[in-house]
């Protein structure tokens, strides 16, 4: 393994009140010389510092051309001849002694003292064969990746969505990362409406965040804006999770503490919301002045409903004309249906490309048993899951409440939960990020936020790597964000194209084939009820694509592990004793590469095989006597295979104008004989091959879709060139023929020159590596940013987008962390040495990690020590 020195870091110290000293009248002065010469006047000497051994003198100085900072100077002196002089010509009458050398022409000379050392090194800048000469430094630094100190709020600690960790610095699970966004943002100023039941405005940690704030109850249409009753705490919660104040030693602290918030009141007791009149005037109410909405609330139910005209008015002219065209940025819920089959796609509130829909993740970064899947979900962020017994997150609470627990022994903060509370965390990091840059649009914060995410479920299957490169999941879009990573993005960020919108319509009847999934049986002897077995998905890895006929075996009902080797295999699975995704799973420990679950003997009803998102291989569900007829044929014939293949209505769209592509839309039309909308699977293909899950199977009876848009964020970054596939198909019991008539392509991106149709520009391709050679999903400087990442960033691909540097910050009163920018195809090392002209020795080595590498140690001893971090490829 080759290494590569990444840095030699002494430790940062601070020197405090340094002020501007008086020059006096005899003033100690020197001049040396490094690129160009400086003069450095002597302040004091300083008795010894904690970051190197007392035994060092180190002499406080500062430079002519900045005062206010300290440099301090020490006993060696660092001379560079110039080409061709000897070191003797210049040495002759010299009190310092020879040390060593460092580089060609490059020496490290030794003096008694610092003062010996300032004064030779000021002779001998003099000196015509001289370079470059001054005394070793210990230079004032400013830390670019800092991490802010733990706040002061009691109940911080427990947290665990804002930091997730032990007091050693161990991680526990997923969190956001505040303490990396802190030192940068913190909100400070960027106003956040609350649009829910109302907030208590008197909470001590929110009462400095809501004073002078415009808040408004539309239900009522009055600036009374508090909780709809004693009882009610939603508002109040999803506040504080946006901004509490934090640092005041008192409960909890938001996300974005220096954030203010506007209560929006769009409930009363009535269990009914305002009308589409009123939404309309909330949804672009103070759009100039009010730039972040959060929403944890939504339709969230089977059938597919939208906003109404008046409503959707409302939107369109906040994200068109708030905040003088830039935008209002509207961050939403997902749902909480899971369990029901719903679809956050099915609800016209997040499924909108101009808005930031929002899933949940628990405590150990899978989805929680609740969140709605959807090919609309941008991001996710943490919350609770009980359930599956994993904590709520801690925020502020109505003393009175009573729609969740409150804090034990203390009202005023409550335990809190569902979509409701991952929302307000990514509207608390818009906040953060419209504080460093005030001029993103909702296009810009979106992109963002993609930029700064992660996968947090690396076991999750249903996680596809897009033609792109990026990584993105039905159930949580491109994962959570890392605030710190985000907030550093949007500091430099350049800000997107205009977006152009390409459609393609086709209107043509197209019948889709009644119970589209089949198990197809092949082998000798064949009973004719066994060619063609309907049959029903299951959630997660879905049978789409024909598989290859492949040996079939009964393993009964695989209710533990299974012995048998099951490689290249079907498993045939009875029902009872476990749940489907066990059974599924322990099918695919075999090996098996198609689990058949069939129902009871007696049984023929088409079950959903709900709660199977987890699935490692894709499963079918077949009727009991096709169940029994299959394992009777198995039984005594040795020659049986089956494969699955779906059946569908398919519609292909031929795009040849270039876009690097954002949110693709497909609007379907079904007529209304079809019976029932919940029978459908929608997918849509992109020509890279990417297929993005628009519906499945779901409780809804209804007709249709009669008329429905469905929106994926699944495409972006991929070329919109080639062909697009649509398919649809019916995939759940005997129900009526039903006819699609009608399909619309929406793709949306940014036109750029793409002759090698992989959505990097020709010209930035060209103007970089001077061909078209290069793909976006590779990393040229190996800087842990892909090519596409680069592009959209605007940084050079070929150049490390941040120099390898580390950083020191006190983590905790006994611990201290070390940074440093990292990357997941690589491996570090962390070296340790008491002299930094002598060995360092191993003190750890390190996996790559995403955007930040990070090791901490005990404060003891560490003062004394240097630190050494190197990286290589694994």
């Amino acid at each position: 393994m080759n290494w590569n020195l990444g840095l030699l870091c002494g430790l940062i110290w601070v020197a405090a009140n340094v002020g501007h000293p008086a020059e006096a009248a005899n003033a100690e002065k020197y001049e040396f010389k490094d690129r160009v010469r400086h003069v450095y006047r002597v302040v004091d000497s300083a008795p010894g510092l904690l970051s190197v051994p007392q035994t060092n003198q180190w002499l406080k100085v500062v430079r002519d051309d900045r005062s206010d900072l300290p440099f301090w100077i020490g006993s060696r002196v660092v001379l560079q001849l110039k080409a061709g002089i000897k070191l003797t010509t210049v040495m002759k009458g010299s009190p310092l002694k020879a040390g060593k050398l460092v580089a060609p022409g490059m020496y490290l000379l030794q003096a008694t003292g610092p003062r010996e050392a300032a004064a030779e090194a000021h002779r001998l800048c003099a000196l015509p064969e001289v370079a470059a000469c001054e005394p070793e430094m210990r230079r004032p630094i400013r830390s670019d990746n800092a991490y802010a100190p733990a706040p002061n709020d009691p109940y911080f600690p427990q947290q665990w969505h804002l930091e997730d960790r032990t007091n050693d610095g161990s991680r526990l699970g997923v969190d956001i990362d505040a303490r990396a966004a802190w030192p940068y943002a913190t909100g400070a100023g960027v106003p956040v409406a609350i649009v829910d039941e109302g907030v208590e405005l008197q909470h001590p940690d929110l009462t400095n965040a809501s004073l002078a704030m415009p808040h408004f109850n539309f239900f009522s249409s009055n600036t009374f804006a508090g909780p709809i009753s004693p009882a009610s705490g939603h508002g109040t919660a999803v506040a504080g999770l946006v901004s509490a104040e934090g640092n005041n030693a008192i409960g909890v602290s938001g996300i974005a503490p220096g954030a203010n918030i506007a209560s929006w009141v769009i409930f009363d007791l009535d269990p009914m919301p305002i009308s589409d009149l009123q939404l309309h005037d909330m949804f672009q109410y103070e759009s100039n002045s009010i730039p972040v909405q959060n929403h944890s609330w939504g339709y969230s139910y089977f059938t597919q409903q939208l906003p109404g005209p008046l409503t959707e008015v409302g939107i369109s002219n906040a994200i068109t004309f708030g905040r003088a065209g830039k935008g209002v940025i509207m961050v939403r819920s997902a749902g909480n249906d899971r369990p029901y089959l719903v679809n956050a796609n099915d609800d016209g509130y997040p499924n909108d490309p101009r808005v930031i829909p929002v899933a949940a993740v628990r405590r150990d970064g899978q989805v929680t048993s609740y969140s709605n899947p959807g090919a609309c979900l941008l991001v996710a962020a943490p919350s609770g899951d009980t359930i599956d017994g994993f904590p709520n997150l801690l925020t502020t609470d109505n003393p009175g409440a009573t729609d969740f627990p409150h804090l034990p022994g203390d009202p005023e903060y409550g335990l809190f939960t569902g979509t409701s509370a991952s929302a307000p965390i990514i509207s608390g990091l818009v906040a953060m990020l419209l504080e460093v840059n005030p001029n993103l649009t909702y296009r810009d914060v979106q992109q963002i936020l993609i930029n700064a995410a992660r996968q947090t479920d690396t076991s999750d299957p249903l996680t596809v790597t897009n033609r792109a490169g990026y990584r993105v999941n039905l159930n949580v879009g491109f994962g959570v964000p890392d605030a710190g990573r985000a907030v550093r993005l949007a500091k430099n960020w350049p800000l997107r194209p205009a977006m152009t919108n390409l459609v393609f319509i086709i209107e043509s009847t197209n019948q889709i084939p009644n119970q589209g999934l089949r198990l197809e049986t092949f082998g000798t002897d064949l009973p004719l009820q066994l060619a063609s077995i309907a049959a029903t998905p299951g959630f997660g890895l879905h049978p789409q694509n024909l598989t290859p006929f492949m040996a079939v075996v009964d393993v009964g009902g695989a209710t533990g592990p299974i012995g048998e080797d099951l490689t290249g295999k079907a498993a045939l699975i009875r029902m009872g004793t476990n749940t489907f995704l066990e059974k599924i799973n322990n099918a695919a420990d075999a090996g098996a590469a198609l689990a058949v679950i069939a129902n009871y003997a007696t049984n023929n009803d088409y079950l959903l095989m709900s709660n199977t998102f987890r699935a490692k291989i894709p499963a079918v569900f077949i009727k009991g006597d096709d169940g029994a007829s299959l394992r009777n044929y198995v039984a005594t014939n040795s020659t049986a295979q089956v494969r699955s293949i779906l059946y569908s209505a398919s519609y292909t769209n031929s795009c040849s104008q270039p876009l690097l592509l954002e949110h693709v839309g497909v609007r379907v039309k079904v007529d209304t004989l079809h019976s029932t909308r919940g029978d459908f699977r929608i997918t849509v293909t992109s020509p890279a091959g990417t297929r993005s899950v628009l519906q499945q199977l779901s409780n809804d009876y209804s007709p249709g879709p009669e008329d429905w848009t469905y929106w994926s964020t699944h495409f972006f970054y991929e070329s919109s060139q080639g062909v697009w596939t649509i398919q649809i198909s019916d995939e759940n019991g005997p129900s009526t023929f039903g006819s699609c008539l009608y399909t619309e392509l929406i793709l949306q991106g940014v036109p750029i020159k793409d002759q090698d149709r992989d959505g990097l520009d020709d010209d930035w391709e060209i103007a970089h590596f001077q061909n078209l050679a290069a793909r976006p999903y590779e990393d040229a400087d190996d800087d842990g940013e892909s090519n596409m990442a680069e592009y959209i960033q605007g940084t050079d691909p070929l150049t490390p987008l941040a120099p390898f540097h580390a950083d020191i910050a006190q983590w905790s009163p006994d611990h201290v962390r070390i940074s440093w920018p990292a990357n997941l195809n690589r491996t570090y090392q962390v070296l340790g040495s008491t002299n930094a002209t002598e060995k360092f020795n191993v003190m750890t080595n390190l996996p790559g990690t995403f955007d930040t590498g990070e090791w901490f140690t005990p404060t003891t001893n560490f003062w004394n020590q240097f630190f050494m971090i190197r990286s290589a490829l694994p």
